[in-house]
């Protein structure tokens, strides 16, 4: 029968159900998954109470109480080195069920035992929870730490539940409503606790991202200033160790770049101890152990360098005193080493340097948080050391001709491919410079669950000077789309790195989508740029489904606090979007007539009438192009990228 105490409990225990999984999804975390189960197990206990006759009301409720507090032991053991308070707690509900099952079948020589053992059963498992809740040591996950906070909490409800339980029996009606209730608190306290751990963490990381932007994006103004004068890579990588151990906490660190003769240790900060030994008399002399390290070739004898630069992996030792290598370190008075990031410098398939610090003595060990932030520093060094690269081979020749052909191969190597595929939507883009070296540049970029971001963009003025622009437009976006995937914080990060570094004159525009099949929708963010041309096939009527998408924001490099917002903007299947730079509409026939932004819809409307890959629409908008030019010669830097949601896989011949 259906009471209001009971109405009420299953309400409630729905309604934990539902935290429960919303803290699962958004916290995207194993540890909250048993808090699901959990939940399940106390609605369907509820379920039962209700569709089942009153008699087995407290078979139904110890059964709940064994499946939430077997589940609840089985977390507590991922903070434990072993869980045997599980196995008992397993051992005790089977001897209890089995002299409950025997009193029923023999009820004068078991009944009292099956009675008593039954009144017992709530308090003992609760006895259970609350060992496996004191027996969490800190030492044997990270977490354990954090968790060992809700210690004392816990334990004290534990102890007023199982008073409870010991004077309250299992009883349908107003008590089964108060006892439902305080049965669910051990766990809701538990699971909002963990939440409330992510919400730190996150605050957390929020404010290590924060502090390390400026570094960043200083260091990138540095490096973007140092590649136009006499500098050095063995300087920016001890730069670059200097402000990765004070973004990062650390103690000492050391910089390792590899060259045609072997790699060497090309700069050191602070007391840095390496993965082997090293004589006393370097240990104790002022400087002795830098001039050691900066003297000596790494090779395979130091396995943890020589693995990082060979296989391009970096590691998290967060413990020293557990590596093989550092062992002898963590012991040292001299040393006295805790935790080592390893880093290699790795970009476009190759190991360009290593970077690695540490932390001494009583700081705390490095986190995974803490690796995540290095990394990303050490790919943003990585990628400015391969421009750098690039830039040293554009200006080695011995000629202004040679100059701009070895540019131009270089700014085609950072372009992405012409054609490509990613979660059922198709990208085809085409960049033609006019000089062989232009400010025009579109990417490609691949996030996570097949997500993509493209970025185009067009710097004012032409030539090396509008080409190294592009260079820190590129890389600004790479590094900020592995922190965020936030179209407007993305060209937020690369008007923040431009502004101040380079010339008023050298501002650009730059428009940022990023696609998301799963959901069929774009993110869209622009500054200054062309709008976006959103095409969906209708009916053969060329240009009638043709929309113009724009959204506010001045170009990058002219106001260092400029705003971008974001749209978001519906992309099903069938829809086509057109990315173009000033020379598609400003280019002039022989008449010096503009090709003009009608003339762009136009084609697109002709070329999307019918349902096509993205490579066919490109090439017949390209197409229109040159016949509108003709023999006149060509003004501007001509980039275009297109970008369809297609249902199905289309091959490229053209027609089909």
């Amino acid at each position: 029968m259906i009471t209001t105490a009971l109405s009420i409990r299953i309400v409630s225990s729905f309604f934990f159900l539902v935290v429960a999984r919303y803290f699962r999804v958004i916290g995207r975390r194993s540890e909250f998954s048993p808090f699901v189960e959990i939940a399940l197990v106390f609605l369907l206990r509820d379920l039962a109470a209700i569709t089942l006759p009153d008699a087995f009301f407290p078979y139904t409720e110890a059964a709940a109480f064994a499946g939430t507090y077997l589940l609840f032991l089985g977390w507590t053991g991922g903070y434990r080195r072993s869980n045997r308070s599980f196995r008992l707690a397993v051992a005790f509900t089977g001897v209890v069920t089995l002299v409950v099952l025997l009193s029923r079948i023999a009820p004068a020589e078991l009944g009292s035992a099956g009675r008593f053992l039954f009144w017992l059963f709530p308090p003992g498992m609760i006895a259970f929870g609350f060992l496996g809740i004191t027996r969490i040591d800190r030492y044997t996950s990270p977490r354990g730490f954090d968790i060992e906070m809700l210690q004392p909490w816990l334990q004290a409800l534990l102890v007023v539940l199982a008073m409870v339980h010991m004077v309250v029996p299992f009883l349908p009606g107003q008590s089964a409503l108060i006892l439902g209730w305080l049965d669910m608190a051990p766990f809701l306290v538990t699971m909002f606790f963990l939440f409330n751990l992510y919400v730190v963490e996150l605050r957390g990381k929020g404010r290590s991202l924060r502090r390390n932007a400026q570094s960043i994006f200083a260091f990138l103004s540095g490096v973007g200033n140092a590649l136009g004068q006499d500098t050095t890579p063995a300087a920016i990588l001890t730069s670059a160790i200097d402000t990765m151990v004070d973004a990062t906490d650390g103690d000492g660190g050391v910089a390792v770049i590899v060259e045609r003769a072997g790699s060497r240790v090309c700069a050191v900060n602070g007391l840095f101890p390496p993965p082997f030994a090293v004589p006393d008399v370097v240990k104790t002399k002022p400087g002795a152990l830098q001039r050691y390290l900066e003297s000596m070739t790494v090779t395979d004898d130091v396995p943890i360098w020589a693995e990082a630069l060979r296989t391009g992996r970096p590691r998290l030792i967060a413990r020293a005193s557990g590596d093989l290598h550092y062992a002898q370190h963590a012991t040292d008075r001299t040393f006295l080493l805790r935790s080592v990031l390893v880093l290699p410098l790795y970009v476009r398939g190759r190991v360009l340097g290593l970077l690695s610090v540490i932390r001494r003595g009583g700081s705390q060990d490095f986190t995974h948080s803490d690796f995540d932030h290095a990394r990303t520093m050490a790919n943003f060094v990585a990628v400015t050391l391969d421009n750098y690269f690039s830039y040293i081979r554009m200006a080695e020749g011995q000629r202004l001709q040679r100059d701009v052909e070895i540019a131009g191969e270089i700014q085609a190597e950072l372009q992405a491919a012409a054609d490509i595929e990613r979660g059922m939507i198709f990208f085809s883009g085409l960049n033609r410079p006019v000089r062989g070296l232009g400010g025009d540049y579109y990417d490609v970029i691949p996030l996570d669950r097949d997500r993509t971001a493209v970025v185009i963009c067009d710097v004012s003025g032409k030539g090396v000077p509008a080409a190294l622009v592009m260079v820190m437009v590129r890389t600004i976006a790479h590094i900020a789309l592995q922190e965020t995937q936030d179209a407007g914080i993305v060209l937020s990060r690369i008007n923040t790195g431009l502004t101040g570094s380079v010339a008023p004159d050298r501002f650009a525009t730059v428009s940022v989508a990023i696609f998301d099949p799963e959901n069929d929708r774009v993110s869209y963010a622009n500054a200054g740029h062309h709008p976006l041309m959103l095409a969906r096939t209708d009916g053969g009527d060329p240009g009638g489904g043709i929309d113009e998408i724009d959204a506010e924001g001045l170009p990058v490099g002219i106001e260092p606090d400029g705003d971008y917002t974001c749209r978001q903007i519906s992309f099903p299947p069938g829809t086509t979007a057109l990315l173009y730079t000033d020379g598609v509409v400003e280019a002039l026939n022989s008449a010096g007539e503009e090709y003009g932004t009608e003339r762009v819809t136009a084609a697109l409307g002709r070329a999307t009438a019918q349902d096509r890959h993205s490579r066919i629409v490109l090439d017949e908008l390209m197409a229109d192009v040159d016949t509108f030019i003709g023999g006149a010669p060509v003004q501007d830097d001509i980039t275009m990228l297109v970008c369809s949601n297609r249902s199905r896989l289309h091959p490229l011949q053209n027609g089909e």
